[in-house]
């Protein structure tokens, strides 16, 4: 027969408004995307969409429910603290602020693009992803049940544990799933092309799963979960994924062992990558680091770009060229390089060189600023969460400085929904008191 204390919880999970149906819904959430990041990425952003709109819908459906009326509720709950959410949790207002102020000055930097009507929409875009993000972490931090939230950190493992399944499936018998769904000929020259979103997607997703498994004293599953992201990413075409799991795993452990210094190592990644990218860019091309031949062949190639978009920035340095006018350098490009390549790329593949391009020093401070808000809200995680969001942080950094458009959708989708599930996911209660 069940204790009381084990009935408790479950009893709670029943009586909280909207649960049933938000339940679903964040369950299918924490289930479905790691999945869904291996077999079609750029459809995350519809997936957090959803999710944030039906956590809504069943807020407010709960609020009905309690309050009686929507005016009631609207005086008594202040629009963000309805059913689900019993315990009044509000949206961030630091973050909101911070993602905001980026946000504007995408809108504002769009004027001296290339094609600024364009750029303006994507502003618009991102401040929509944002906003969803906002209001579905403001959603999940609100759930007063622990048995719901360790059933949505279960759901993640799981749901990673099939990435990792489906992706080894793939890369040990000649890519299956994307022949049948996409056709041999969709896949191109080089098929484990096709996963590289999907890798880097597990390499962060990873560890907010391996916090599920850590919290709930399994410390060996944990492990074995990161070892096989690992050792699975290490045969993909993804050499940032596999840097990053690496990396991450180096932070977890420092930060496992001595909490205090979980957040140094953060900030210092965070200040290596704004100042080391630059450096690297100037000095890797100075002694010809493109022509190595220790380097695999895109990375000799991401050394052009880089030193490229160096030399460009530097010409703008303050506003930079306008929001999104990295995809438009080729107007301003001289000639190849030596090796024959272009030094010229749709984005230049490092987050920190992007932003000085595009945004110049006004976009870098509200980035580090906002790098900070991020760092703070870490620390609000109780141990040992925290070391695993900041591992997830750190796994997100170094990808972003070696792979993929910082304006991309899709990836910046991935970087909210790990956010949400670093801080609610794991099955553990923010600490009261968040810095900001």
């Amino acid at each position: 027969m069940a204790s009381e204390a084990e009935i408790r919880p479950k009893a709670a999970a029943r009586e909280e408004p909207g649960a049933g149906f938000s339940a679903w819904v964040y369950s299918a959430f924490f289930l479905i995307l790691p999945l869904q990041a291996v077999v079609a990425p750029k459809s995350i952003v519809a997936t957090l969409l959803a999710a944030a709109l039906l956590g809504l819908f069943a807020a407010w459906r709960g609020g009905l429910a309690r309050a009686g009326t929507i005016r009631t509720w609207a005086i008594r709950t202040g629009a963000i603290r309805t059913g689900a959410m019993r315990t009044g949790a509000a949206l961030d207002r630091g973050l909101a602020l911070g993602l905001g102020l980026l946000v504007l000055w995408c809108a504002i930097a769009s004027a001296w693009s290339f094609e600024p009507t364009r750029s303006l929409l994507l502003a618009v875009r991102l401040g929509g992803i944002f906003l969803a993000a906002l209001a579905l972490h403001a959603l999940m931090r609100g759930i007063a049940s622990e048995a719901l939230r360790r059933r949505f950190g279960r759901c993640l493992a799981a749901g990673v544990c099939l990435g990792l399944g489906v992706m080894a499936i793939e890369l040990a018998f000649g890519f299956p799933i994307g022949t049948a769904f996409r056709g041999a000929e969709a896949l191109g020259g080089d098929p484990a092309v096709w996963l590289n979103r999907g890798a880097t997607a597990l390499a962060i997703l990873c560890w907010p799963a391996a916090a599920v498994l850590w919290q709930a004293r399994s410390k060996g599953a944990a492990v074995a979960l990161v070892l096989a992201a690992f050792g699975v990413l290490a045969f993909s075409s993804s050499l940032a994924a596999a840097l990053a799991v690496a990396a991450a795993a180096a932070v977890a452990a420092c930060a496992l062992a001595v909490p205090r210094l979980g957040r140094v190592l953060v900030v210092l990644a965070t200040l290596g990558a704004v100042i080391g990218s630059p450096v690297l860019a100037q000095m890797s091309y100075k002694y010809d680091w493109q022509s190595a031949g220790w380097l695999p062949f895109s990375a000799q190639h991401r050394v052009e770009i880089w030193h490229f978009s160096l030399e460009r920035s530097l010409e703008r340095p303050l506003a930079g060229w306008g929001f999104d006018s990295a995809r438009g350098m080729k107007r301003v490009a001289g000639d190849l390089e030596p090796s024959g390549r272009s030094p010229v790329a749709l984005h230049p593949h490092n987050a920190p060189l992007q932003v000085l391009l595009e945004l110049g020093l006004v976009g870098m401070a509200i980035a580090l600023g906002l790098a900070w808000l991020l760092i703070r809200r870490l620390e609000t995680l109780p141990h040992p969460q925290r070391a695993f969001a900041q591992a997830t942080y750190v796994s997100a950094l170094v990808i972003a400085c070696a792979s993929f458009g910082m304006w991309q959708n899709w990836w910046i989708a991935l970087m909210c929904c790990a956010a949400v599930m670093s801080a609610a996911g794991a099955g553990a209660r923010p600490r009261t008191g968040a810095p900001g």
